[in-house]
């Protein structure tokens, strides 16, 4: 027993350093290819769920677990074609080469074709200072070096790796800003037009209803709801009714009632707003505790916030509207413009950049 176990130990360990030496390559952008360690890498920097699902024994953890690579993985992929971006931007000081700088795939991944040399990530001097100092604020929030090199050697992560992956967010924030930049002002036409066709959002309150009601479920019941259909149909008024036949609590004050519209019962509502201010009920419904008659007196609706009022949140709505579709087409054009490839068995470039995303 103890020398299966010793086998299984050493051919683990073998495999594992082959699978290091070898790393799996799930996809490229042009010449530039993207592993299994590149993907888990990055997941554990998102948490390190994704390593407790992918071998559990409920399909729907696994499930997710799968779901999660392909995010990591298409996060992966825009990460790279936005580092091809600002190369051609000249926002990277030492980057990656051309894809003119070649060398030859690893032998056991024909498929993958010719890879590009990876180097070191820069941006320009003033960027890598605020990298520097972003860093030391996580260093510092961690609780100091120790702590923060005993977090990354407990996700097996590097300090580089850290640093690359807060350059790269400089880098999508310094996206953000240019396309920001470019947006068109929103004008007040859009804005009147955003809150005439908006106007049920911009509600102060909510609408309510004013109504009578007459309820019996004490005594004779049949003979006082045939009472009060007699005293109705004659034409005598509702509340005096109400006052001399309801068993309500509402009868003292003539069954007169106030309510919000969305709080009352559905079947209550429906009856409500099929009649005409001073229409009633010809025959009673049950509540669940009497058999009432309604009568409307009035719906009151709520009114909308002037428009001077709600002026600065529709501008806000709109130009992050107009930012969030800029944005977009800002993506589309890039993997456009990018040679993808996708390996990873059960996902393909069409699962992770559906056509509306290209």
């Amino acid at each position: 027993m103890r020398k299966m176990l010793a086998f299984v130990v050493a051919a683990t360990s073998l495999f594992a350093q082959q699978k290091e030496a070898h790393p799996f390559i799930v996809a490229r952008v042009d010449h530039v290819v993207i592993t299994r360690t590149d993907v888990e890498r990055y997941l554990q920097i998102m948490g390190g769920q994704y390593f407790r699902l992918r071998w559990s024994w409920l399909q729907q953890e696994r499930l997710f677990a799968r779901y999660m690579f392909g995010k990591a993985l298409r996060e992966l992929i825009l990460d790279e074609v936005l580092l091809q971006y600002a190369r051609r931007k000249g926002w990277l000081d030492v980057g990656r080469p051309s894809p003119t700088e070649i060398e030859e795939p690893q032998a056991n991944e024909p498929r993958a074709g010719p890879v590009e040399k990876q180097e070191p990530l820069r941006l320009t001097p003033d960027w890598e200072t605020q990298v520097n100092k972003a860093l030391e604020e996580m260093i510092r929030r961690a609780g100091g070096m120790g702590d923060f090199a005993a977090m990354l050697r407990r996700a097996n992560l590097s300090l580089d790796y850290i640093r690359d992956r807060i350059r790269i967010r400089f880098l999508w924030e310094r996206v953000q800003r240019q396309i920001e930049k470019q947006l068109p002002p929103v004008s007040a036409q859009d804005i009147r037009k955003f809150y005439s066709e908006h106007m049920k959002e911009f509600l102060q309150g909510k609408d309510v209803v004013v109504f009578r009601e007459i309820g019996i479920r004490r005594g004779d019941v049949n003979s006082k709801i045939e009472e009060v259909k007699k005293a109705l149909t004659a034409g005598e008024d509702f509340g005096k009714v109400a006052r001399r036949l309801s068993d309500l609590s509402s009868a003292k004050n003539g069954g007169l009632c106030r309510n919000e519209l969305d709080s009352l019962r559905h079947d209550m509502r429906k009856l409500l707003l099929a009649l005409k201010p001073g229409e009633f009920t010809k025959e009673p419904f049950w509540d669940g505790s009497a058999y009432t008659f309604l009568q409307l007196v009035r719906v009151e609706h709520a009114k909308p916030k002037p428009l001077e009022a709600v002026c600065a949140q529709i501008r806000a709505r709109l130009r992050a509207q107009h930012f969030t579709a800029a944005f977009k087409r800002f993506i589309s054009k890039l993997l456009k413009a990018a040679k993808i490839e996708v390996y990873e068995r059960g996902l393909s470039v069409e699962d992770l950049f559906p056509q509306s995303d290209r």
